[in-house]
């Protein structure tokens, strides 16, 4: 019962639903935010932004916004107020809430994951990267269909448990392999198989890019001009790199405590003790904030630093379609 709780684990506990609660306070009002400038990019320059990575964005501006109201429902019902709702209400709110969390990650993780092909295709297939018209807009409803049906189960095994006022999951089939094994899928499908794929492309375009742009310049005459774009531009191409490696990074970081928190749970580490011990309460209240963390993170990001000067107002720009630039750079210009 609650009178049972150690005090320092219910006061950590509560400290988690404050750090959420500014999570949602900050995060979705700066997705509105993100959502709004993407949708005025895409109205304003649209071809730009069906061939570039304004889907990419805006497709994970508004997974992250889905996030964040699931994460707030979730939050409201774990407060065990009195609401005048039914218990087929609380359910669906429950099972909703759990699935939209789980398919935003997923297409947010393989949003980036995209950015990265865009990225790679830029420097190592330029031609076909700039034949690729409209390829990020159906890989983005591609994704999101596939990290839905991949989450689908979850609306029939989540349910919502009146005695602890949490959203418990259930085996499917009331078979405990099949949903171990659905929920392992989920996992390397989700993160694991995208972390490695975004790695390898990232790692591979920047180690590329003093290559390509050396060769880029190599036969030009004006030797001391020729050196000085190409140190400009080797700099400007491998600053724009680091700048999304960093946050794919902090992004995996972000996901990595309550991914791994699963894995060694499925993979049976962990026992039936320590599952329900006060330990794992503190150590699941600490994975779920970094894991929350992620959609307000990525929407702060971007409204402070990546945004499209073309969506900017402005009357010099409003009806100069040369504005349209590329929301990120792809260093498509080194290939």
């Amino acid at each position: 019962t609650a009178d049972m709780i150690p005090i320092d684990v219910a006061l950590f506990v509560l400290l988690g639903y404050v750090v959420y609660l500014l999570l949602i306070l900050i995060g979705i009002p700066a997705n509105v935010f993100v959502l709004q400038r993407m949708l005025h990019f895409r109205r304003k320059c649209p071809d730009t932004y069906r061939a570039g990575t304004g889907a990419c964005l805006l497709a994970m501006s508004v997974a992250d916004l889905v996030a964040l109201i699931s994460i707030l429902f979730f939050c409201i019902m774990s407060f065990g107020l009195e609401l005048p709702f039914s218990a087929f209400v609380y359910r669906w709110v429950c099972k909703i809430s759990i699935f939209s969390m789980h398919t935003a990650t997923s297409v947010a993780i393989w949003s980036w994951l995209l950015m990265s092909i865009l990225r790679w295709l830029a420097l190592y297939r330029p031609l076909m990267y700039h034949t690729l018209f409209n390829l990020p807009v159906r890989a983005v409803a591609l994704i999101t269909l596939a990290a839905s049906l991949t989450n689908v189960w979850l609306l029939v095994t989540v349910d919502f448990n009146f005695e602890s006022n949490t959203c418990m999951q259930h085996w499917l089939f009331e078979s405990e392999a099949i949903s171990k094994f659905l929920l392992l899928a989920e996992m390397i499908w989700s993160f694991f198989l995208p972390i490695l794929v975004v790695a390898y492309l990232d790692l591979s375009t920047l180690l590329s890019i003093p290559r390509l742009i050396s060769a880029r310049y190599q036969n030009s005459l004006l030797h001391n001009e020729a050196h000085a774009q190409q140190q400009h531009l080797k700099k400007s191409s491998t600053k724009t790199l680091l700048r999304w490696l960093a946050i794919a990074l902090i992004d995996i970081l972000l996901n990595a405590p309550e991914n791994i928190r699963r894995l060694i749970t499925i993979l049976g580490f962990v026992s039936d003790e320590f599952a329900v011990s006060y330990d794992m309460t503190i150590l699941r209240t600490v994975s779920d904030i970094f894991y929350y963390s992620q959609y307000s993170f990525n929407a702060a990001y971007l409204a402070l630093f990546i945004y499209d000067r073309a969506t900017s107002s402005g009357s010099a720009r409003r009806d100069n379609h040369s504005s349209c630039t590329p929301i990120m750079n792809h260093s498509a210009n080194v290939g």
